[in-house]
């Protein structure tokens, strides 16, 4: 559970990075940090909303999976959209309800793929202890339950979870957007991630005084 809590707060200072590198390079990891760390509320908020209704839905067998779907993107809208956790969680409800399928789906192969670094990460350090270095492994994750290595897997996956649960969020979004026109509500960074990274010729109508002003800091 440990290990869980201190995936969440890494995971949001990511995205927050990736979210500024797709429209601006020069953004420093300082930033990425101090944006991450002024939206870990609500992003910690939305979470346990994610955890108490996956505990609910644990009764059913497919509920949460569907609810895992439903709830996935709630960090990025709390995170990029500055959401409250119930708004959050609402917010990704309408998102995932335009591709449930690909909702769903992604949140089984993201979970899969947490699950298996721990065991992946185990393995591959005992086999490189022993197999390169010629050294005596320490006992592997079936034995002990929780090793060393099997946290460094667990870790190691996280960079790569989060960016693409990220990037599922984008393109999920297209769809949440008429082509070539925005919403009506007022732009979020969401919307100017969609309008940078799909519709690359509606950015260049963006005045850079306005986006600098909006979201430059």
């Amino acid at each position: 559970m440990i290990a869980l809590a201190l995936a969440v707060v890494c995971e949001t200072p990511i995205v927050a990075l990736a979210s500024r590198l797709v429209f601006d390079e020069s953004v420093s990891v300082r930033e990425a940090l101090r944006t991450g760390v002024q939206s870990m509320g609500r992003v910690i908020g939305a979470r346990v909303l994610q955890a108490l209704a996956l505990g609910v839905s644990a009764f059913a067998i497919v509920a949460p999976f569907w609810v895992q779907g439903v709830l996935l993107f709630a960090p990025e809208v709390a995170l990029l959209e500055k959401a409250s956790a119930f708004s959050a969680c609402a917010r990704s409800q309408r998102l995932a309800s335009r591709s449930t399928g690909e909702s769903v789906g992604a949140a089984i192969l993201l979970a899969a793929l947490r699950i298996a670094g721990a065991p992946l990460g185990d393995h591959v350090l005992r086999t490189v202890m022993s197999e390169i270095f010629d050294a005596t492994p320490p006992p592997s994750i079936w034995a002990e339950g929780c090793t060393v290595f099997s946290l460094v897997g667990f870790f190691a996956v996280v960079p790569f979870v989060a960016v693409a649960r990220f990037f599922v969020y984008l393109n999920v979004f297209w769809g949440y957007c008429a082509e070539g026109v925005m919403p009506s509500r007022p732009a979020s960074p969401a919307d100017l991630l969609y309008v940078f990274c799909v519709r690359p010729s509606v950015a260049r109508a963006i005045k850079p005084a306005w986006l600098v002003q909006r979201f430059g800091r």
